[in-house]
């Protein structure tokens, strides 16, 4: 069944260099920064956070500075996409936010920025936080709606209300920022399949130019999970979800909306550029408490800890805690292999994946022709690409490589 691979990238055809500036080399193009600040947990929500408190929120951001200038002594940062999410990023407030602002332009080399993306929450939204983020070079806010319903809003916790959304999305508007995409999910327990579609008809009625639609995953240590295993939330139906999976492909595609991912619809040329180049295995670094990162076969993710990280930066010339991995070429190319069958636009050379581990290529093409028989994938002229009923099962596609 279609899952939640989660890690919050298109062709490369849709991207443009900056008057012949930005030759491809080995530089870092790819950057995420986590903020672990936000209001509340979510009942569903596994990522890293803590309540906002201003004078922790003051020590992280002087960490966050120390931990980028660290990498920038040892690397060219020069993105082409920057992925600011969290947490809560807006919870910041007005300064903060100018605060973090500042870091990114100061220290990075933005000359070749094509994709600055910033998570926030209706909520969090107002028109002095937007326009410092377009006076930034924000281009793109991914706004969390989850829902257009209070009641369900409610129940998985949500700090937000319908009203919040609207409010949010017509600031995004006004504020002149291009980019801008909502989070819907999928198959929450007691929405019924009309007001599914009422879902969605309200999604694109903000006028959005991509929109999100994750399943309702059941994330271990989370509220939901301690829920669904005394009974007081029912379990995920395989079923229901392809459903609402099927439901949203057609309605969004109606108002010019393309599935180019498992679970991520765009107008044409709006696909999220920092996700895409992750999926097709670019390279990227991660700051903040719980980031990750990952250049060649080199993998490693800061501790989930924001005190321990603030005070592991608290000198010059520190790295935060982390846990660091050097990853076999094999385990490299195939999970490199396996993210790139989520895009389901782009067809996927194997032979390409499988130049640095040829001996594995026989065992990938076995399990290719296995997933065809099953009407998952096919083969063309240009590569192997994943079917209709394959989007289905996107996490059936990538254990056959990963397992191969």
């Amino acid at each position: 069944m279609v899952g939640s691979l989660h890690l919050s990238l298109l062709a490369m055809a849709q991207q443009t260099q900056r008057a012949g500036r930005c030759s491809a080399d080995t530089r870092v193009r790819h950057v995420y920064i986590h903020i672990p600040f936000c209001d509340g947990k979510c009942r569903y929500c596994s990522f890293y956070s803590v309540p906002i408190r201003p004078a922790l929120a003051d020590r992280y951001l002087g960490a966050l500075r120390r931990e980028i200038g660290e990498a920038c002594k040892t690397a060219t940062v020069q993105p082409y996409t920057i992925y600011v999410g969290g947490g809560t990023p807006a919870i910041l407030g007005a300064d903060r936010l100018d605060r973090l602002c500042e870091i990114v332009r100061s220290l990075f080399d933005l000359s070749c920025l094509r994709e600055w993306t910033v998570e926030a929450n209706p909520g969090t939204v107002t028109a002095d936080k937007l326009s410092i983020l377009k006076r930034s070079g924000v281009n793109r806010i991914s706004l969390g709606v989850q829902s257009f319903s209070d009641d369900v809003l409610r129940r998985l916790g949500r700090r937000h209300a319908v009203a919040d959304t609207v409010a949010a999305a017509e600031l995004i508007r006004l504020s002149g920022i291009p980019h801008f995409s909502v989070d819907l999910i999928a198959a929450v327990p007691g929405l019924s399949d009309r007001k599914w579609q009422d879902e969605l008809d309200r999604a694109v009625a903000l006028k959005p130019d991509h929109v999100s639609v994750y399943t309702l995953t059941i994330e271990p240590g989370t509220r939901l999970e301690r829920m669904v295993a005394r009974g007081s939330w029912p379990r995920p139906d395989p079923q229901l979800e392809l459903r609402r999976l099927h439901a949203t492909e057609k309605l969004l595609a109606r108002h010019g909306f393309r599935r180019y991912e498992v679970s991520n619809y765009a107008r044409p040329h709006c696909e999220c550029s920092h996700n895409t180049f992750f999926w097709l295995g670019g390279d990227y670094l991660g700051f903040g408490p719980a980031a990750a990162s990952r250049t060649g076969r080199s993998r490693w993710i800061n501790s989930p800890d924001v005190k321990a990280y603030c005070k592991a930066l608290a000198g010059a010339g520190s790295l935060p805690p982390r846990n660091t991995e050097l990853l076999s070429p094999e385990t490299d190319a195939a999970e490199r292999v396996a993210f790139a069958f989520r895009l389901l636009r782009n067809p996927v050379r194997l032979d390409h994946y499988a130049r640095e581990v040829p001996h594995l290529l026989p065992a990938w093409l076995t399990a290719a022709g296995a997933l065809v028989r099953n009407g998952l994938l096919r083969h063309t002229t240009g590569g192997w690409r994943v079917t209709a009923r394959g989007a289905d099962f996107a996490d059936t596609i990538a254990a056959s490589f990963l397992n191969a």
